[in-house]
């Protein structure tokens, strides 16, 4: 009896312990687990080229393309271009010749209920342009160029927000490679949108973000544009990153603020 018994209360605390410990690696297990997936969650959400800038002249964007702007007095200076923001765009017209409209940023598919969903499309990413929906049907016949001077970007991990400016020498014009869709409202009214394809960034890039847009050189610029190339067969032709010139410098932190858009917010050469 006197033996059962010490077993019995040596025994309990063990087991107890045991199950304890076993309770206290579930709990780090699953810790670690739902850390991880914050981590790519937060990572995934961070959106590449939320911000850019445009403040080219309407002559010099017309002379830089060989285009003219559909629209006369839409252009206008934008040093913090936010999603939603009506911008001008490069485009294949209904005669064949590029045209610059003005479109809005944040891409509508045009079987959409709801125009917000443009929020979330951005940015199309360059590896899967093929497999989702909203874009694979646009590559062969609705072909963009987003015009701009540069775009920003945060690191990631930077509590502080300090943005950085990339651009090219001069700040000349830097085109993106996109697509574009009309969306039709409840209302009746034609709405035209873009979406900027992104890439993997480069090593210059890469300690800001994980993709950058492409910015396309302007020996590809017709060829981007030209429908009768088809984009299955030439892809990587078509989407050839220019990465060679970029030049990246600090920015106003005021450029956290969205209605905060003036030529301070850059550093102009």
């Amino acid at each position: 009896m006197y033996g059962k018994s010490t077993w019995t209360v040596d025994r309990r605390p063990e087991i107890g312990n045991q199950e304890s410990e076993i309770r206290n690696r579930k709990s780090n297990y699953l810790s670690c687990l739902l850390s991880l997936v914050s981590c790519l969650s937060t990572l995934a959400s961070i959106p590449v080229c939320g911000r850019y800038t445009f403040f080219t002249t309407q002559d010099d964007l017309e002379a830089y393309f060989e285009a003219l702007v559909s629209q006369q007095g839409s252009i206008f200076p934008n040093y913090n271009v936010t999603p939603g923001a009506k911008m001008p765009v490069v485009a294949i017209g209904r005669d064949k010749a590029p045209v610059i409209p003005i479109f809005r940023w944040g891409l509508i598919p045009s079987w959409a209920k709801e125009a917000s969903i443009g929020y979330k499309m951005i940015n199309a990413r360059r590896e899967t342009l093929h497999e989702k929906p909203a874009f694979s049907r646009l590559l062969e016949r609705r072909r963009c160029l987003i015009p701009t001077n540069g775009f920003f970007e945060w690191k990631p991990d930077d509590k502080a927000k300090e943005p950085v400016y990339i651009h090219q020498p001069g700040n000349g014009i830097m085109p993106f490679a996109g697509v574009w869709d009309r969306w039709k409202s409840p209302t009746g009214e034609d709405v035209f949108s873009y979406s900027i394809i992104t890439t993997e960034a480069d090593e210059s890039m890469s300690h800001w973000h994980h993709r950058m847009p492409v910015v396309l050189p302007k020996s590809r610029h017709k060829d981007w544009l030209d429908d009768a190339i088809s984009v299955r067969d030439h892809l990587d032709m078509l989407l050839d990153c220019d990465t060679s010139r970029l030049i990246l410098t600090p920015a106003d932190k005021r450029l956290n603020k969205p209605s905060e858009n003036d030529s301070r917010i850059i550093p102009l050469e």
